[in-house]
């Protein structure tokens, strides 16, 4: 069971120590992978596979959707680019209600927790397992396409702009 998180750069706001503490707590069939740059003094757990940063669309789009459930611990995200992206991937995602991310996670897209600790998404992700990641798969694409496609945002900019422009 594929538990993923990406960012640019992992650091203590976008949720390393959090996946740390997480890979105590995982099952023996649970492993946690992270895209992005990781400081190379950082010793991870032996249940954390550290990808590396990927300049390829193709490559992070193989990643979450290789993933069973996406997670985000980060508390500073002004969109939350990177769980629209699992979304669109049809991967569930699973991240605190902070930031940017409750937002981005529509019905039956996965789980927003309210309380921002480790055991909460660790009980959301065993819940995702239980479910199956088919569960949630089709919610989620139809979701993102909905609110994230290319012409729902050029769509949306028109509209801002016709408004602007009508005042």
């Amino acid at each position: 069971f594929v538990i993923l998180g990406v960012a640019a750069g992992w650091n203590e706001l976008k949720g390393l120590k959090r996946f740390i503490e997480m890979s105590e707590k995982l099952n023996d069939n649970q492993v946690i992978v992270l895209v992005g740059s990781i400081k190379n003094d950082i010793q991870l757990p032996k249940n954390i596979l550290s990808v590396g940063v990927t300049g390829s669309v193709s490559e992070l789009a193989d990643y979450y959707n290789m993933a069973d459930v996406f997670v985000t611990m980060s508390f500073e995200e002004t969109f939350g680019k990177v769980s629209a992206e699992a979304l669109a991937c049809g991967t569930p995602v699973v991240c605190f209600n902070s930031t940017a991310n409750p937002e981005i996670v529509g019905k039956g897209c996965g789980y927003v927790v309210d309380e921002s600790s480790v055991n909460a998404i660790m009980d959301a992700v065993n819940t995702v397992q239980k479910n199956k990641k088919s569960f949630y798969s089709n919610a989620c694409v139809s979701y993102a396409n909905q609110k994230f496609s290319k012409e729902k945002q050029i769509d949306e900019h028109i509209k801002l702009y016709r408004e602007l422009v009508s005042k």
